[in-house]
């Protein structure tokens, strides 16, 4: 891990991250959504095992429910009004998922706006850059499981090794340096002093 950008991130900050940038974030309410048939089987649980009625259970649940649903909508208003990923969120992120997995998706969103000077690392943008490299990932996994139509090329018979084609090696220089600038932004996000600098090359 880079020194100083995981350390003291609050289990609270570890969590929203997490919720953020997983799959289930992109359904509108998902939680309130998730949580209402767990509810609606605990008010019947909890009416029998007390003797109470369902209704009077039903209300208290009812209203927890509805202070999570509110919670969930004022969480997404506060979400749209702060677009910008600040250093702290970004902490927090890169804490959720990990370093390798937070420096490969910066290095992507460093290569998709290499031509954007202005850029300003957008909250939405990391959460979709993460997404799609976790997605990456386990697709990779998933064709190594696969059964391969050709074999692997071999370099003692004159076939041409991809790492020789001098396009293929400029390519893999620019991802090292786009990882290490990324790291570079991690590291510098480590102290919580507002909005996060600019995203440029």
């Amino acid at each position: 891990m880079i020194p100083g950008v995981t350390e003291r991130v609050p289990v609270a900050d570890r969590l929203i991250a997490r919720w953020e940038v997983s799959q289930l974030n992109v359904v509108p309410y998902a939680i309130s959504v998730m949580a209402f048939l767990p509810m609606l089987i605990m008010t019947i649980g909890i009416a029998k095992a007390i003797g109470a009625r369902p209704a009077v259970v039903g209300r208290s649940m009812l209203v927890l429910w509805v202070a999570l649903f509110v919670t969930e909508m004022a969480r997404g208003i506060w979400t749209l009004r702060h677009r910008y990923a600040s250093p702290r969120w970004l902490r927090a992120v890169h804490a959720a998922v990990g370093d390798d997995l937070a420096i490969h998706a910066l290095a992507e969103l460093m290569r998709q706006h290499r031509y954007e000077p202005d850029y300003v690392l957008l909250r939405s943008d990391m959460t979709s850059a993460v997404q799609q490299e976790r997605a990456k990932r386990k697709d990779a996994v998933r064709r190594s499981k696969g059964i391969r139509m050709m074999e692997e090329p071999d370099p003692a018979s004159g076939l041409e090794a991809e790492g020789s084609d001098p396009r293929i090696a400029e390519e893999q220089r620019a991802q090292v340096r786009e990882r290490r600038a990324a790291e570079k932004i991690l590291a510098a996000a480590a102290p919580v002093t507002g909005d996060m600098s600019r995203i440029s090359r």
